[in-house]
């Protein structure tokens, strides 16, 4: 069953464009047929006529790109009909087994795979290149019914299924024009497969797939329209494949389509569907502009291609008018010149009409409109294209019929009433409508006319109130336009807003008119009645990379800051707990009403009881018991927005445990929201996570605090403070600020913030400079401390222990309404002068100043999001979403959208967030092998409807450990045995345990100063960590002892070296 099994009768052109050797060769090869001749074998010469008139009607290929191809027959007897077809095959199929001796002994099952049809490719080949040396591309047609085929780089064969002629276009996609196939799945969707869940890392070569989900970078970004969202359609589960409708009106739009390359997600192809998706379809624009540069040698003289060869208006309403595009292309390697187009029809106009030249690969879109006409029937016409290349022709075809058009209202839920919900006072919400004109067997202009808004109610700036949607395209299912409708929340009135507004058309006698009921409500600013759960276990008087300041000093400072930023109506109470949790010993203060920023007696109060005495560090930990306790506390609350936030630096090691917490807070009406903070590394474990689970809360771990993590805790507080009262946060990093200069932080605030606050945190010490602040608005006006309440009385000026603020209402200043929008900066200046900051210490002139500035902004941007983990095993991956929001609706962020990923040894990946179909961000980190704590931060910019930018900020922490290892230890695994002191008994122990913590800290404050000098510390770690995993709780040998020493040496010396810097 091989080349003995037949005989070649010989080639013969049937498709005849020029010498074969300017030409790009088709060569179409017969397998398993019979016949005395080449002219016997009627049915193979057939089909091979069948495939140049298929070419003859792809578009692109019918006016212009066929004239650079030849395409020839060969005729190949074989002694037996069809194919050889296995009765049993590795894929587990099964069928009738059939062996048949043909020339190119072909086969199915090949690969193991029933459906590959395959022949013997090196006889192929050689066979291809004897009779024809200049070809370019094999079709191998094999004389059997049963569907199948498979490729070898540019030959192929296929069987005479139903649909071989799609079958073959689509083939030769790959072997003649190199296009990769652009279905999600390799074995079917239905097969169960589990490997093609997510395409590897890395941009395929191919010119039709993508890895890419943004514009930036993207093959075919010339080609996306400016109003197509990217991505365009995604995957919303990626362990099958997507097989919704098309969420866009036209299947051959170019945008960024997820699932391709034979993967369910992270390929994308360029259109909804296409001949390398499914076959009966034409090529997209994408596939035809590679077809062309892969044809373009082949062109030896000027040379134009259309990528159709009609157009078929359809039928369009007496009266009306209705415009088709086109695409015209130089496809050749030169250029062309004295384009001219003309219709030879009154009823069609052409534009534009003519070029003076083209460049090669120059592509013009040409625009058709048929109408306006009067009278029902047929119209045809012909398009003339005319230059220095041959000649190019469009058919032109339309029917005038009585026209008739048909307006649908869609909204966001389907319902017909806006609903704006709660709007807090100076706040906007936006919601949408979308008006269709939907296809119709007589398709036509749809004139709509919005009605009047009632009070309180708006429609978007620039809204036309009046406007004409074109009849739908025979591709089209309809025409749309979104409208969006605004209630801004007054600052006094109401507060229930409601009425209707009324869309009309005069073009549908069934549906001339569509209500729409509106409804919102105004309220005032919500209060956020919240409780502090303190952590007081021994373990919280251990120092912190932050010199001079313990765990404890940190945590009063950050609860300092939480209770300046509450708002007056808002409520704070305070619980500390150890081992133990009691009520009412524990309650340092039960809720009361924050009261003004200056002089609230509330905010006095809480402060008060924030002392060294009240919150002395002793004791173990019981995170259930305090959570318990808070609880409680916040049982007594008055607002709907509720939170308990725990700050422990421990594991839970004393009843009541973190599950009893959460059972208890999990049923309580209105919910109470936890966040949870681990202060430190000790933390490393899911059930802080479990914890901050109920009712929505997030877990945050901030590992060593230093280096550029200095003032993270502060940071997250007013973040679970913006997280609480729904505003929205921004921050900078850590700033030095060296004796006699002065620097800007930038901050910008857009017509969507209504108030905001400037804050400065900054670190204790024992001495400090001279510092003056001020603020710079955008027009330049100058803000200083003295001048709020007074000469800018929208302002306000706050001062605490280690943090100050500024307070604005917007508009900042009332005789300019908009001088508030644009980029503010926040000045920090180190000189002699009149210092603002009264910090109660001694003054330092020739000291640095440690500090950093955030802003927390009541505004109608938001930025939401979460950190999704499905293990916590080292390898499994961080899926993180972010999801903003404008005025109520996802909103497109500034390019590029990215995530910094800090892993444990310090090390910072940063990944590139996709927009997804539902308005999200989304990107996976894959880099967790280390155990440990990973930081995740993101700054993301957006522009306001006016043009303005703002800037959010969002953190998020990662947890890689092992579960299950602290095993049953009553002391949860901790290696200390739960003595705060560390170490228990062993005083090696207690000395590697305190010197692997320090030089975690001085690791990451060099980690951007000095990175040269982060490798020895790094080693010396890995030696500490290993020591005290494996020699802490046994018998070691001297030489163990002897290198501890040594290391502990090692590191005291550059501990000095440090300090001494």
């Amino acid at each position: 069953m091989a080349a003995s099994d037949g005989e070649i009768f010989g080639l013969t052109k049937i498709l005849d464009n020029g010498p074969d050797n300017q030409r790009f060769n088709i060569v179409i090869v017969a397998e398993g047929f019979q016949g005395a001749n080449a002219a016997a074998q009627t049915d193979f010469n057939t089909r091979c006529q069948d495939i140049v008139d298929a070419f003859r009607a792809e578009p692109w290929f019918s006016e212009g790109l066929l004239a650079s191809i030849n395409i020839h027959r060969l005729n190949v007897r074989s002694d037996d009909a069809g194919a050889d077809n296995p009765a049993t095959c590795p894929d587990m199929s099964t069928a009738t087994a059939v062996s048949a001796d043909t020339y190119f002994d072909a086969t199915y099952c090949s690969s193991g795979i029933r459906r590959c049809l395959a022949c013997d490719w090196t006889l192929v080949r050689s066979t291809l290149t004897a009779q024809l040396p200049q070809w370019h591309a094999g079709a191998v047609l094999v004389n059997s019914a049963e569907r199948g085929g498979c490729a070898s780089g540019n030959v192929f064969a296929t069987a005479l299924s139903a649909d071989w002629l799609d079958v073959v276009m689509h083939e030769l996609g790959h072997a003649a024009f190199r296009l990769a196939d652009e279905y999600s799945t390799w074995q079917g969707c239905s097969s169960g497969e589990t490997d093609r869940d997510n395409a590897p890392a890395g941009e395929p070569a191919d010119p039709n797939i993508t890895a890419s989900s943004s514009l930036a970078g993207l093959k075919w970004a010339h080609l996306v329209g400016p109003l197509t969202p990217v991505p365009t359609m995604q995957n919303p589960d990626c362990s099958a494949c997507d097989n919704r409708a098309n969420v866009r009106p036209d299947d051959q739009e170019i945008g960024l389509y997820e699932g391709a390359g034979y993967y369910h997600c992270g390929y994308f192809r360029p259109a909804y569907t296409c001949r390398m998706r499914s076959s009966s379809q034409p090529f997209c624009r994408v596939c035809a502009e590679a077809v062309q540069e892969r044809l373009r040698p082949f062109f030896t003289a000027p040379a134009l291609a259309a990528s159709v060869s009609e157009l078929d208006f359809g039928s369009v309403g007496s009266g009306s008018t209705l415009t088709l595009t086109f695409q015209l292309s130089n496809v050749g390697s030169v250029s062309v010149s004295g384009i001219s187009l003309n219709s030879d029809s009154p009823n069609f106009s052409v534009a534009p009409n003519s070029f003076a030249s083209m460049a090669a690969g120059e592509t013009q879109v040409i625009s058709v409109t048929f109408g306006p006409a009067f009278t029902n029937g047929d119209r045809t016409g012909t398009i003339l294209i005319t230059s220095n290349a041959p000649t190019l022709s469009i058919e032109l075809d339309a029917n005038v019929c009585t026209p008739s058009a048909r307006m649908d209202i869609q909204t966001a839920d389907g319902a017909t009433t806006l609903n704006f919900g709660d709007v807090s006072r100076r706040l906007t919400m936006y919601r949408w409508f979308e008006v269709r004109n939907r296809q119709r067997p007589c398709a036509s202009q749809l004139h709509v006319t919005l009605g009047g808004t009632p009070a309180g109610f708006e429609y978007a700036p620039g809204t036309s109130l009046n406007f004409t949607l074109a009849a739908p395209t025979p591709a089209q299912s309809f025409t749309s336009r979104r409208v969006y409708v605004a209630f801004s929340s007054p600052v006094a009135g109401g507060p229930d807003f409601n009425g209707n507004l009324t869309i009309t058309t005069p073009d549908d006698a069934i549906t001339p008119s569509v209500t729409l009921n509106l409804v919102a409500r105004a309220i005032d600013p919500p209060p956020v009645d919240s409780v502090l759960v303190i952590d007081r276990s021994g373990s919280m008087s251990e120092p912190t990379g932050v010199p001079g300041a313990s765990k404890m000093d940190l945590a009063i400072q950050a609860a300092n800051l939480y209770i300046a930023l509450l708002k007056d109506n808002d409520r704070i109470g305070i619980v500390r707990f150890n081992h133990s949790a009691n009520n009412p010993g524990d309650v340092l203060q039960t809720l009361v009403i924050a009261g003004d920023p200056e002089t609230g007696a509330g905010r006095a109060s809480a402060r008060g009881v924030l002392t060294a005495a009240n919150l002395s560090p002793t004791g173990a930990t019981s995170i259930g018991g305090g959570t318990i306790l808070g609880s409680t506390v916040l049982d007594t609350a008055v607002a709907n927005a509720r939170a308990v936030v725990v700050l422990t630096d421990g594991i839970q090691n004393t009843s009541p445990d973190i599950p009893a917490a959460s059972t208890a807070v999990a049923g309580k009406i209105p919910r109470q929201r936890v966040f949870a903070v681990g202060l430190g590394l000790n933390q490393l474990e899911d059930k802080l996570v479990q914890l901050a689970s109920v009712n929505n809360g997030v877990a945050q771990i901030t590992g060593e605090l230093a280096g550029d993590r200095e003032f993270l805790l502060q940071k997250l507080y007013v973040q679970i403070l913006s997280d609480v009262a729904d505003e929205a946060f921004v921050q900078d990093p850590t700033n030095i600020l060296f004796p006699g200069t002065e620097q800007a932080t930038d901050i910008y605030i857009g017509e969507v913030d209504v108030a905001v606050d400037f804050i400065i945190v900054y670190r204790k010490a024992s001495a400090y400079p001279p510092i003056e602040l001020w603020l710079e608005a955008p027009d330049g006006t100058i803000v200083r401390p003295g001048d709020a309440g007074s000469t800018f009385p929208n302002f306000m000026f706050v001062t605490g222990e280690g943090h100050v603020y500024f307070r604005c209402q917007f508009p900042a200043f009332p005789d300019r309404p908009q001088a508030h929008i644009g980029r503010w900066r926040v000045w920090m200046a180190s000189r002699r002068g009149r210092p603002v900051l009264k910090h109660g210490y001694a003054q330092g002139s020739s000291v640095n100043f440690y500090y950093s500035v955030m802003a927390k902004a009541r505004s109608d941007m938001r930025l939401n999001g979460f950190l999704s983990q499905s293990s916590y095993e080292p390898g499994s991956s961080m899926l993180l979403v972010l999801e903003p929001t404008l005025y109520g609706q996802p909103v497109k962020l500034d390019a590029p959208v990215e995530a910094r990923f800090t892993r444990p040894d310090g090390v910072v990946r940063i990944i590139t967030l996709t927009e997804t179909a539902y308005g999200q961000y989304s990107g996976t980190f894959s880099d967790t092998y280390q155990l440990g704590v990973y930081p995740v931060s993101t700054v993301v910019m957006a522009t306001t409807p006016l043009g303005a930018i703002v800037t959010r900020y969002r953190l998020f922490t990662g947890l890689v450990f092992k579960p299950g290892q602290p095993g049953g230890d009553p002391n949860g695994g901790d290696p200390n045995g739960g003595d705060p002191n560390g170490g228990g008994n062993d005083p090696d122990c207690r000395k590697a345990l305190a010197v692997q913590k320090q030089l975690g800290a001085l690791l990451l404050r060099l980690a951007e100063k000095h990175p040269e000098e982060r490798e020895e510390i790094v080693l010396l770690l890995g030696w500490l960590k290993l020591f005290i995993a494996n020699c802490c709780k046994c018998k070691r040998s001297k030489e163990d002892s002897r290198k501890l020493h040594a290391i502990l040496e090692k590191a005291r010396q550059m501990l000095d070296e440090e300090e001494e810097l």
